[in-house]
């Protein structure tokens, strides 16, 4: 699965740096960032997400957390980051904090101050394009497509070395 040699070439670049990847911004100034991994979910915290949603989730991501049960990703060492994939635990937890009307939608990231979101039920109609973005302080039936899968979407967010590059698309 592409989601899971993404997150592989990613733990090598951690690796080969010292636990640093070096990324130069659009100033020109290169900083190091750190990543970091929790440990994988289980078969039974996969099916605990299930049960709460009523509903299996795409492979890939299911995959993804059978890895690494959330991550934060380019961290500043001095400033922090917000770049937040979520366990499953907090993944439950933002569906009973927020009360969502929306219950075909599940808040899986926070990314610098966008929600990124898994559209349940364009998934499970067959779409390939299930995930969306939107403002983390907007609804999310305001949420804007992404066009693409869990595994499209990571994979541009490392390659994009944590951009949100979905702005200009």
């Amino acid at each position: 699965m592409q989601v899971i040699r993404a997150l592989n070439k990613l733990q090598r670049k951690l690796e080969e740096g010292n636990n640093f990847i070096a990324i130069q911004a659009d100033s020109g100034d290169i900083d190091k960032y750190t990543c970091r991994f929790y440990p994988p979910a289980s078969e039974e915290e996969i099916m605990l997400l299930r049960y709460t949603f009523g509903v299996s989730f795409p492979s890939q991501y299911e995959s993804f957390l059978s890895e690494t049960n959330g991550c934060t990703l380019f961290d500043h060492p001095r400033y922090g980051g917000e770049n937040i994939i979520y366990d499953i635990y907090r993944v439950i937890n933002e569906r009973e904090i927020y009360n969502d009307d929306h219950s075909d939608r599940v808040r899986i990231a926070y990314i610098y101050q966008d929600n990124v979101v898994i559209d349940l039920k364009e998934y499970h109609s067959g779409s390939e394009h299930y995930m969306y973005v939107c403002d983390c302080y907007a609804p999310l039936d305001e949420c804007m497509p992404l066009n693409c899968s869990f595994e499209e979407w990571f994979d541009g967010f490392i390659r994009e070395n944590g951009r949100k590059y979905w702005w200009d698309i």
